[in-house]
Formats: structure tokens, sequence, C-alpha cells
């Protein structure tokens, strides 16, 4: 187990603010990686990084191809949202926050 997720879950924050969100990368397949694809961690652990984060109360997103994406450029397409679990809206507010920025209006 990747234990390093585990301890900057128990030690992130400052004081009383402290964040609630883990921004991950999608894992992809061994047999989908190209060669200089960021390198992926043992799927097991992978799953067991999501879990001890949800243990810890945060919530999870899962951002696939985030390394694609060019911030300074004006995105088009689709925000892709899966709800996977009761977060109180946290998903239907990133893709509200997303599309009001101007980089992300025509999404």
């Amino acid at each position: 187990e990747y234990v390093q997720v585990q301890d900057m879950l128990s030690l992130c924050g400052l004081g009383r603010m402290a964040p609630n969100t883990v921004v991950m990368g999608f894992q992809k397949l061994p047999e989908n990686r190209k060669p200089g694809d960021i390198p992926s961690i043992p799927r097991d652990a992978y799953v067991s990084s999501i879990r001890n984060t949800l243990k810890y109360r945060f919530n999870v997103i899962v951002a696939k191809n985030a390394e694609l994406i060019d911030f300074k450029e004006r995105q088009q397409g689709t925000i892709d949202i899966w709800w996977m679990a009761d977060d109180g809206g946290l998903v239907l507010l990133v893709a509200h926050l997303l599309s009001q920025r101007p980089q992300w209006s025509n999404c």
C-alpha cells in the first residue's frame, strides 16, 4: 500500500482550515499505456488509495486525461459527471464552477 497517501490525508490542512477534496489521475490499464505516459501504480494500491481517501471523509475526483488539457486555451466538448455517492452536490458544483470560467464556457 502506498502509505504516502494516507500520511498526506492525515497531515494536510492548517488549523480548522483543511481541504476536503482529492483529485487523482485516471489509472490506465497496462495494455493501454503508451511510452511516455505518466507511470502507473499497482491496481491494488490505486484502489486502496481511493478507499483510504474516502475513509478520511474526503471527496474523490478522478480526472481522466487531465494531463492533455491546456488550461490557457478555450476548451470545447462536454464535462462528464459520474455521480457515485451522495456528496452533497459536489459533482454538480464542480461542473457549474468549471462552466463559469472563460476557458470552459463552451463546454
